[in-house]
């Protein structure tokens, strides 16, 4: 598959496609802002944005958000920092892992904090030995709506996960609590390793972790046990990794997509991040170079092969949980699986031809694609400065997440402000955000004439929903 010439090409490609370490950079930085501004909206409840919104690797609709909902008055430590953590009136449960699957524990209860609105007295179960269990399952089935708007739409619950729509947006809400499991991290901190860097170890070790209320599936005690996981760090480590596998790791994840197709999530984004991690940890950054881009593709490739063959791949964070135990897995489905990764590998850069994103591509480059690419970026970069814009002058939502910009909605928005600000002390802000939606508009309308000359004829919400997917 290693092609020099080929590489640099789909690196340059990727780049134009909105894959460049320039827009996911944007990306991060504006889903974090997002979070802030949200986050200061809700009493007790901190949002954090996880997955590839987080990372930066997935336009505005390309996929769901995944989104966990931290309770600030609650904390779950391990046995030997209890004493230290009782501070400020929190709930105190203490993890209990050694009798669970890794990556899984037991949530004792400790210490009643006087506020504490997602865990009441029916949340809990008692063991023989006295101790009070908060209950993964009982916890989700008496957690708060997690919808908060009027307008969004709330879908019936899948595991852990509350699925909300707000118009085009698709969330995956995960309520979650904050977990200090400082000998994981440890044992983590001190492998040998090339990557990441020292100040990056320490910098996840100091970001801690979480759980959440899903039991691992071969369990029999699954209704109660937690998963641990260090979510915020993982995202700081994607961020971290070379332009080069970031991009191997937007490949595997578009082929576990497109080809794979699994239909019971038996292969996840996770585990494909798990893989390039591994990757990164155990090979020396000079190699992952421009011209490398195929041959670290077809190592990744590999490494994907043998872990469905083996039906095992380690949690990078912790390597004791297998990532495919009890994930689904068939016989049939890993000779298939396995047999189509081979020709993959055979096919070489052909392959990409396999995936959506890439066959548009291909058949349009060099232009119109480069044309389409820089409206679509744009947009996207417009975009998400409209709704960071709004959710500035109107945290609490009262405003529409994501309208198609025209004039009578910009005309709406106008007097909504004035509702909320009738001594127009917003003025300035107003201006910046109107300016905003007519560049908006204009490229709409650059698009739909472009299009109409190739006999589409498509309106104004379907092409800013089909640019930003």
């Amino acid at each position: 598959m290693h092609s020099s010439a080929g590489s640099k090409q789909l690196e340059t490609l990727m780049g134009i496609m909105g894959y460049s370490k320039e827009c996911i950079d944007y990306r991060v930085v504006a889903c974090r802002e997002r979070d802030r501004i949200l986050s200061n909206t809700r009493d007790s409840m901190t949002r954090i944005t996880v997955g590839s919104k987080a990372e930066g690797v997935a336009c505005w609709l390309e996929s769901d958000y995944d989104v966990m909902l931290v309770s600030t008055d609650i904390l779950c430590v391990e046995s030997d920092i209890i004493k230290i953590s009782n501070t400020n009136h929190k709930t105190i449960l203490e993890v209990r892992s050694d009798a669970c699957y890794p990556g899984y524990c037991l949530l004792d209860l400790k210490y009643r904090g006087e506020a504490c609105l997602l865990v009441t007295e029916n949340v809990f179960s008692t063991d023989t030995n006295g101790n009070k269990i908060l209950g993964s399952e009982a916890f989700i089935d008496n957690a708060p709506d997690v919808s908060f708007e009027e307008d969004r739409v709330l879908y019936p619950r899948s595991g852990p996960s509350f699925p909300v729509s707000d118009g085009p947006l698709r969330y995956d809400l995960v309520y979650a609590l904050r977990c200090l499991c400082p000998s994981i991290l440890k044992r983590w901190a001190k492998r040998p390793r090339v990557w990441p860097p020292n100040i990056i170890v320490e910098k996840v070790v100091r970001m801690g972790g979480y759980v959440v209320p899903v039991g691992f599936k071969g369990s029999d005690n699954k209704h109660m046990e937690w998963r641990i996981c260090f979510t915020t760090g993982e995202t700081e480590l994607v961020r971290n990794l070379n332009d080069i596998l970031i991009k191997v790791y937007v490949l595997l994840k578009m082929i576990v997509r497109d080809v794979l197709k699994p239909k019971n999530k038996e292969i996840t984004s996770y585990v494909v991040k798990n893989l390039v991690m591994w990757l990164a940890e155990r090979s020396p950054t000079e190699m992952f170079s421009p011209d490398m881009l195929l041959y670290w593709l077809r190592v990744a490739l590999n490494e994907l092969k043998t872990a469905i063959k083996n039906t095992n791949l380690n949690n990078y964070m912790i390597p004791e949980r297998n990532l495919l135990e009890c994930c689904g897995l068939t016989d049939k489905q890993k000779i298939t699986w396995e047999a189509i990764i081979t020709e993959m590998i055979k096919e070489g850069p052909k392959l990409l031809i396999r995936l959506s994103k890439f066959r548009r591509a291909i058949i349009a480059y060099p232009e119109p694609l480069l044309t389409y690419c820089k409206w679509k970026i744009l947009l996207e970069v417009l975009v998400i400065e409209d709704v960071k814009r709004r959710k500035e002058l109107d945290p609490n939502n009262e405003l529409p997440e994501m309208d198609i910009l025209l004039v009578e909605e910009r005309e709406r928005f106008k007097k909504n402000i004035n509702k909320l600000d009738p001594n127009n002390t917003l003025t300035e802000q107003d201006n910046v955000l109107v300016e905003v939606n007519e560049r908006i508009e204009k490229i709409l309308i650059n698009i739909q004439k472009a299009l109409k000359q190739e006999g589409w004829v498509i309106n104004y919400e379907e092409i800013l929903v089909k640019m930003l997917s």
